[in-house]
């Protein structure tokens, strides 16, 4: 099976599609009696020259190492789900046994080997209490933060020595952590709204902005106005939510495909199969509903000056509202936007006190030629699409970035 899923990736590939990425996912993908498997998808990936990340429980990460150093795996998401005993009665080993300090152990020697880890926190009512004590725990344990500014540094470095063909700088890797509600039944007793678990991290004492970057569902909107502010690139128009309606494809190991991740394993929610002896994939035409799942199309979004923060909401959230994947999910996005805007804008201005914070189209829109303009309006194929809007410098790039530092 993956022999076949890989070059039928290749024949996506070969047709125009933009495949720039594997990201390992589960069920759990790093169980250590999985790791020849998960060596084979590695070394076609590599082949391919495809970046590889992963999500992972973490409790057999220390049996990977060597893998990840090997093929360069540098992110991974692991989950935790509260401090000790909170975390091990969310988290079951299927032997028993506690996880979450073995978790934490094993984040820590991915760490010291270079994999940058952001640690995700699911969380209802069963767990928010624990907000603070999980926070505090692990700043105990030294798992804090990096500056910005070293994060940066560390990137400029990397970038220069991939550049000159040399092996990347040795560094350890950089943490972070964020919290984001489970999504649970409206009437389920546990459930809690993003707002909550918002007011739980502040409760914590971590300052607003920084607060906002450990709520996954407000640091998205924070990241899109700091963006949009520096005039570099477009804002996002994207009328889609997420991957799920943008061509992400979730391979099961039977070798059914799936748009959206939380539907894996819902076989009649599938949008095709792989063709083992042809090594091809063959989509139905859910395939083609769920590129068609975007803001735009959706009648109520079409009025909404939302549009292009909320662009649709999440799908498996619009069925546990209205019944249908494909209806609108509004969710917070009006109450985090108006928490989040002021503060952005806010800071922004105190930094460069002009007085206005435009997020003005003229600039990336005056580096596209006539004849560009034309091909991106009716080319079918990702890579030329992206091929142009590369070189006319629209999305951030490292030569952007090195010719800001020159």
């Amino acid at each position: 099976m993956v022999e076949a899923v890989f070059a039928a990736l290749q024949k996506q590939r070969d047709k125009g599609h933009k495949i720039d990425g594997v990201s390992l996912y589960g069920g759990e993908p790093l169980l250590k009696e999985n790791k020849e498997t998960v060596r084979n998808i590695c070394e076609h990936a590599k082949a391919m020259g495809l970046g590889l990340s992963g999500i992972t429980n973490g409790y057999d990460l220390d049996a990977y190492i060597d893998l990840l150093e090997e093929f360069e795996i540098s992110q991974l998401q692991v989950t935790v789900d509260g401090v000790g005993a909170l975390n091990d009665r969310r988290r079951l080993h299927r032997d028993g046994v506690p996880t979450y300090d073995k978790i934490l152990q094993n984040v820590k020697l991915a760490l010291d080997h270079g994999v940058d880890i952001s640690l995700r926190v699911n969380t209802n009512g069963d767990n928010i209490g624990g907000v603070k004590a999980l926070i505090d725990d692990l700043a105990a344990r030294g798992l804090q933060e990096a500056a910005p500014e070293e994060r940066e540094k560390a990137h400029q470095e990397e970038q220069a020595a991939k550049k000159a063909g040399k092996p990347k700088p040795k560094r350890k890797g950089f943490f972070s952590y964020y919290f984001k509600a489970v999504s649970e039944p409206a009437d389920s007793p546990t459930k809690v709204t993003e707002q909550q678990v918002m007011d739980a991290i502040l409760a914590a004492g971590i300052p607003p902005l920084e607060a906002i970057e450990k709520q996954s569902q407000y640091s998205m909107p924070m990241n899109g106005l700091t963006a949009a502010m520096k005039q570099e690139d477009y804002p996002s128009f994207a009328p889609s939510f997420c991957g799920a309606e943008q061509g992400m494809l979730c391979i099961a190991p039977d070798g059914l495909l799936y748009s959206c991740w939380d539907l894996v394993a819902m076989e009649d929610l599938s949008v095709g199969f792989t063709d083992e002896e042809m090594g091809r994939f063959f989509f139905n035409f859910s395939k083609a509903k769920w590129r068609t799942r975007t803001s735009d199309l959706m009648k109520p979004c079409q009025t909404c000056p939302y549009i292009f923060i909320c662009r649709g909401g999440c799908a498996p959230e619009a069925y546990r509202t209205h019944g249908s994947y494909f209806r609108e999910n509004c969710g917070e996005s009006k109450e985090i936007f108006a928490f989040v805007a002021p503060r952005v804008v806010g800071k922004k201005w105190e930094e460069t006190k002009e007085d206005e914070l435009t997020v003005s189209l003229a600039g990336p829109v005056s580096r596209l030629t006539e004849k560009e303009r034309e091909t991106l309006m009716t080319s079918t194929s990702q890579k030329e699409m992206f091929d142009i809007i590369k070189e006319a410098g629209i999305f951030f790039s490292e030569e952007k970035n090195e010719e800001k530092q020159r």
